[in-house]
């Protein structure tokens, strides 16, 4: 604010007691819409007074009024209007010259129409016989604004002489030293403000002008400038005493006149004693009030702060702390204290800080500040863990309503942020659910969009981005979901309603530096519906259009792949050669480069594509870059050239922060080092990797998992287990996931250790509900349950909640080999045998022998004889380990034998029994059967 505005809003007040004061309401209006506008709820206020004008047209508080409204438009930005009442009010001859035409001016400031500024200031002088020292103080600002400085001092000077111990003098002489501390005559200025403080007898409220002149430097953006006046403000001791002592003088002033009781002195009695009373309650609130010397060091701490001088910024604060260590200022210093280190980047002191403060504060508005400001440095440095760590705990339970909102939605990028998109979704929808919206409604909407496009749940992504169209038509909201709903309509296959809505979104804003990418991706879909010609036309457009764009290189390779995917080889290598022709620079080049190389890879020309493809190399610290230098390493080792695919994975995962590429790199290393039969030297590169990525918890756990991987490949179960434990206890869940497990329990299953598998398997699922491998240790613990003897029908119980969930599931074959159990068991034989064969080959051991010779009875029970014999050799001859079962399948096989009238094929089978199992259950029955 400049000082005009003080002035201002200075009269405001004066208007108001005046009306008060002096004047009868009429009703309650008025009082209604001043208590309003002075609490700041200016949209309310300015109901009330347009209400006003509307009932008490003929009142003569309607100048008043009038001025007010313009004012509370002033405030809402709304300037136009506020002028508009102003320059009418200006017309009316009344004693709010002074009062409309500064404000008059101070709209035309905002507007940065400075001609018509002074114009207004010029109109109020010529108003107001002799000129007002108001709107020469107001003259000299704009003056100075104008970075006219000469003319301002002249106008300042003008004034001293003009209006000698006029009480702007103070306004007029401060300015001056701002000035002055413009012109870096530090020195100059300091000699008005001892001055000033030294004379506060005459203006004891100094203090407050001093504080509000650095307040204006601060809104300048003038900070060292700032610091100058802030340091001169003098302490609250200091102006109480100055004030006192203008009331003892007043005082004694009032009892000289009455004691000479000379006539006609009432008017100056009643002007002293209502000065007295002022000057009274000024020393009520100075007393009430905070130290302006403390608010003072706080401001300097701030400016310091601005000026990225961070120390000092703290050695301010602190001397807060030591001065007045019980005082009112307390928990603004040590929330400026940790919000200083969060802005200077050292996230520990400010987490240290933070934590401090909110335990400190917890139900303060204050408390909830410094959660967001937490929340924000966590999620800037992509510390989505700890942010939902601190959340569970409670330390992130916001009290106050208008920040709750935004603490949750910010909560729920955290989430968002780990891919826990079921658990994201329902943080936005408490926010969602709330009667009072908020600019966090819209932006959670459109974020639990995201969540369920991430989850594939296109249905429920789309009825959110429909809702945001339909209640959010704000742009900010409304011209992202329209991109994302297109996306989204894409995915799910609806290629027309994807198509309509990324029409729509380039229809309405044709111009937006989005719209490009946004035809781009119209090309993509056509191009995923392969209805190539639509797609080859949009890109065309999208080159014709937008020449200039940063998307075209990009256009470019979706125009070479539209080629490829035709099988156009020469038309796409032709493609990419126009893009590295006009776009030298770009990072597409390395797509570029890839795709020349690989075809002339395949047309047999091997030397000059590998050339090819060290070209594209060349933007390897590119993000595209890496994802081509990728695609290389993946073509390499498809072709089994192992070296040169080991030499890009290794280095990817040394750069790349990456995920999905680092997560492959990782798995092809590890098999690359398992092939070239050098364990030992990948365990090594591993352990390199894991220190430099000793940070990154993602990829840490990651990295140790393949080294574990590595370890079982070696049979080095014990370290592998090792590791697995110092992993699974140390690197915290967010960054972890079921597929952990599932590695190190599925080895251990291939070494027989089955029990300890088990014990894995039933803790992932324990852990984690959403994760693409949880179908398969379903599956496991499944097989794992009715290998130990558990009924099927106990097993499928169990199985039906992840069924539901999971939804093909039933295709993995441990699913099949329960279903098969299950149909056996009610004596479905049609369906048990569906199921048996889709799981039989995944069974191993007692499981194995069990299920074939449950196949073979369900053959056997539908008399499909010929089927039947042939399980049932199966199992006597390939599962001869399992005596029981051997031997009543080979009884069982002479039986179906039998009964296809094969009796030389029936009495082998019983002999071989007898042969076999001398002592066996089954012995006399086969020997009858020989005999009759």
């Amino acid at each position: 604010m400049r000082i005009i505005l003080s002035v201002i809003l200075f009269f405001v007040f004066i208007a108001n007691l005046r009306a008060k004061d002096e004047i009868i309401w009429p009703d309650a209006v008025y009082k209604e819409a001043s208590e309003l506008a002075s609490k700041g709820e200016y949209a309310k206020a300015e109901a009330a007074y347009q209400k006003f004008l509307t009932d008490f047209s003929k009142s003569e508080l309607i100048p008043y009024v009038k001025y007010d409204l313009a004012i509370c438009y002033f405030m809402q930005k709304k300037v136009g209007e506020a002028i508009k009442e102003l320059e009418e009010l200006s017309k009316l001859n009344s004693d709010m010259k002074v009062m409309i035409y500064t404000a008059l001016g101070e709209c035309y400031i905002d507007q940065k129409d400075y001609d018509k500024a002074m114009a207004s200031y010029e109109r109020g002088n010529k108003a107001i016989a002799g000129g007002s020292p108001e709107l020469y103080v107001a003259i000299a600002n704009l003056q100075f604004i104008q970075k006219d400085n000469s003319k301002a001092k002249e106008t300042i000077k003008y004034l001293i002489n003009r209006f000698p111990g006029h009480e702007m003098l103070d306004n007029a002489e401060l300015l001056l030293a701002r000035i002055l501390v413009d012109e870096k005559d530090p020195a100059g200025a300091n000699k008005i403000f001892e001055s000033k403080i030294a004379d506060m007898r005459k203006n004891p409220l100094i203090a407050n002008i001093i504080y509000q002149i650095a307040d204006q430097l601060v809104a300048a953006k003038s900070y060292e400038h700032a610091i100058i006046f802030f340091n001169k403000v003098p302490g609250k001791d200091i102006t109480l005493a100055a004030i006192q002592k203008q009331i003892d003088e007043v005082s004694k002033k009032v009892k000289g006149i009455e004691k000479t009781r000379a006539p006609g002195m009432e008017k100056a009695i009643g002007l002293l004693k209502k000065k007295e009373t002022d000057l009274k309650k000024a020393l009520e609130n100075a007393k009430a009030g905070k130290d302006p010397s403390f608010l003072s060091k706080l401001k300097i701490g701030q400016c310091f702060v601005e000026l990225k001088k961070f120390e000092e910024a703290r050695k301010s604060f602190n001397e807060i702390l030591t001065l007045d260590p019980k005082g009112d200022l307390v928990k603004d210093a040590s929330y400026a204290i940790a919000v200083s280190y969060l802005l200077e980047g050292k996230t520990e002191e400010f987490k240290r800080n933070a934590q401090k403060f909110i335990k400190e504060n917890a139900d303060t508005e204050l408390g909830d500040n410094i959660r967001l400001g937490y929340i924000d440095s966590l999620l800037k440095s992509k510390n989505y863990s700890d942010v939902v760590s601190e959340y569970k705990s409670g330390l992130l339970k916001f009290n106050t309503k208008k920040i709750e909102d935004e603490g949750l939605y910010k909560i729920g990028l955290a989430f968002y942020g780990l891919e826990d998109y079921n658990e994201a979704s329902n943080i936005f929808e408490g926010i969602i659910k709330k009667e009072e919206k908020s600019l966090f409604t819209g932006w959670s909407l459109f974020y639990q969009g995201n969540a369920y496009y991430n989850l594939s749940e296109f249905d429920k992504a789309n009825a959110s981005y429909q809702r945001i169209i339909d209640e959010y038509p704000q742009e900010e909201y409304y011209k992202n979901t329209l991109y994302q709903i297109g996306f989204s309509y894409g995915k799910k296959g609806a290629y027309v309603k994807a198509v309509e809505y990324l029409k729509l979104f380039v229809q309405k804003y044709p111009k937006d530096e989005m719209s490009p990418n946004v035809f781009s991706s119209i090309g993509d879909i056509y191009m995923a519906d392969q209805k190539y010609k639509e797609a080859y036309d949009i890109y065309e457009r999208a080159l014709e259009d937008y020449p200039k764009s940063p998307a075209s290189p990009r256009i470019r390779t979706q125009m070479g792949d539209l080629y490829y995917k035709q099988g156009k080889y020469k038309d796409m290598s032709k493609m990419y050669e126009i893009l590295l022709k006009d776009y030298p620079d770009s990072p597409y080049c390395a797509e570029a480069y890839y795709w020349i190389g690989w075809s002339l890879i395949t047309d047999g020309k091997k030397e000059q594509g590998y050339k090819s493809f060290d070209e594209a190399k060349k933007w390897n610290d590119t993000e595209i870059g890496r994802k081509i230098q990728f695609k290389i390493a993946e073509y390499n080792f498809s072709e089994k050239e192992f070296e040169k695919a080991k030499k890009d994975y290794e280095d990817l995962v040394d750069k790349v922060n990456d995920y999905a590429i680092v997560d492959t790199s990782l798995d092809r290393l590890a098999e690359i080092y398992a092939r070239q039969k050098a364990l030992d030297e990948g365990i090594a590169r591993f352990t390199k990797f894991a220190e430099k990525k000793k940070n990154n918890n993602t990829l840490l756990g990651k990295i140790k998992m393949a080294m574990i991987d590595l370890y079982f490949r070696q049979k080095k179960v014990e370290q592998a287990l090792k590791l697995w434990g110092e992993v699974s206890n140390s690197i915290p869940k967010e960054y972890f996931s079921a597929r952990n497990y599932y590695i190190v329990a599925s080895n251990l299953e291939s070494i027989d250790r089955g029990k300890e598998a088990f014990t894995l398997y039933n803790e992932a699922i324990s852990r984690y509900t959403d994760d693409g491998v949880l179908p398969y240790i379903y599956a496991r613990i499944a097989y794992h349950q009715l290998d130990s003897g558990k009924k099927a029908s106990d097993v499928y119980e169990f199985l039906k909640k992840p069924m539901v969930k999971f939804k093909d599931m039933n295709s993995l074959p441990e699913i099949s080999l329960v279903l098969a159990e299950v149909n056996f068991d009610k004596g479905n034989m049609e369906e048990a045998i569906k199921y048996y064969k889709k799981s039989i080959n995944k069974a191993r051991g007692k499981t194995a022998a069990e299920s074939t010779y449950k196949l073979a009875s369900s053959y056997f029970k539908l008399n499909k004889y010929k089927e039947a014999l042939t399980q049932y050799a199966k199992v006597a001859f390939v599962y001869a380990a399992y005596k029981d079962i051997a031997e009543e399948a080979l009884f069982k096989a002479g039986r179906c034998a039998e009964f296809l009238e094969q009796k030389d094929d029936a009495k082998k089978y019983y002999e071989a029994l007898i042969q076999r199992y001398p002592n066996g259950k089954y012995k006399k029955d086969a020997e009858f059967k020989i005999k009759n």
